[in-house]
């Protein structure tokens, strides 16, 4: 997948070099500024899961996932292209592209008492985060046919300013043993349950390097100035980034029996020594919809 974006400005090279004609373009220089939606084709998931037992309880099982979707994101920026043939030119752009990215958890939460006894809960939780994306790209274009219709194909390297945040749900499990005095004897009891503890990522920024590929179809609208209609996919590599637990008091979820339950350093603690992590995946690539403005200027050259 990483050789494909590779592969297609190669492509997009050797096409343009031999549609390039002698004649020099009219009007070499052109600025656009675009707006529009951008689309991403991924879902991000984090997973977690324990096993551990306590006094009466023989067993309980955890097992927690975390799934994250793109939504629709609006997208904006500007172009510069130099055209040293009527066909064939360079491209400096830079574009922005913002998105919610809601998420559910699923927790589940099992165990199995001494007495045979087992039981089972669930819990689902719905949050939500955000992606921002900055390409800065480098591009190859090629333009094709006559006069006040052409279409446009550009493809190139882009380098990628990403931020990222989001705050979701982690159901933790716990017990209380507690003695309780039943004349004429202390009588131990034993409760189960779970915390919902809220883990965030906080605005977390990377850089990387990826590709784009787009295709358009270019409107003259009076001899300096055009409009644009252009489908892009720009290309990052993913990233994965560590989830952080947020300390404080938390009442379990199931029941009413554990109240006020702190959890601390000693909790992450015992879930670093269970050699476990939660990290979650990020995807930045994404498909761009838009529509552009375009002026064309700069004088004829000579022949």
């Amino acid at each position: 997948m990483k050789k494909y974006p590779t592969a297609l400005i190669l492509l997009l090279a050797v096409a343009s070099l031999a549609a390039a004609q002698e004649a020099s373009p009219k009007r070499p220089f052109e600025i656009g500024l675009y707006g529009g939606l951008s689309f991403g084709a991924n879902t991000w998931t984090s997973s977690y899961g324990v096993s551990w037992s306590d006094y009466n309880v023989t067993k309980v099982e955890e097992t927690f996932i975390i799934e994250a979707l793109h939504k629709l994101g609006l997208t904006g920026g500007v172009f510069a292209t130099y055209y040293f043939s009527p066909v064939l030119g360079l491209q400096l752009g830079v574009g922005g592209m913002h998105e919610t990215n809601p998420n559910t958890s699923y927790y589940q939460f099992a165990w199995l008492w001494k007495s045979d006894v087992d039981n089972l809960k669930s819990r689902e939780f719905t949050d939500t985060g955000s992606l921002t994306a900055i390409p800065f790209s480098f591009n190859l274009v090629c333009r094709l046919g006559e006069e006040s219709v052409k279409g446009v194909l550009s493809a190139g390297v882009s380098l990628f300013q990403n931020s990222m945040r989001a705050e979701s749900t982690f159901g933790y499990g716990v017990d209380l043993i507690e003695s309780v005095f039943v004349d004429p004897n202390y009588v131990v009891t034993q409760y189960v349950d779970a915390l919902p503890v809220k883990i965030e990522i906080p605005d977390t920024k990377w850089t990387m390097i990826g590709a784009n590929l787009g295709a358009g179809l270019d409107i003259e609208t009076s001899p300096t100035t055009s409009l644009r209609a252009d489908v892009r996919y720009y290309y990052c590599p993913g990233k994965s980034i560590n989830w952080n637990f947020v300390q404080g008091t938390y009442d379990g979820m199931f029941y009413n029996k554990i109240v006020d339950r702190p959890f601390g350093q000693a909790e992450l603690d015992e879930i670093a020594a269970r050699g476990r992590t939660l990290t979650m995946k990020i995807n930045p690539s994404f498909f761009q919809f838009s529509v552009g403005f375009f002026l064309h200027f700069g004088g004829a050259k000579a022949d």
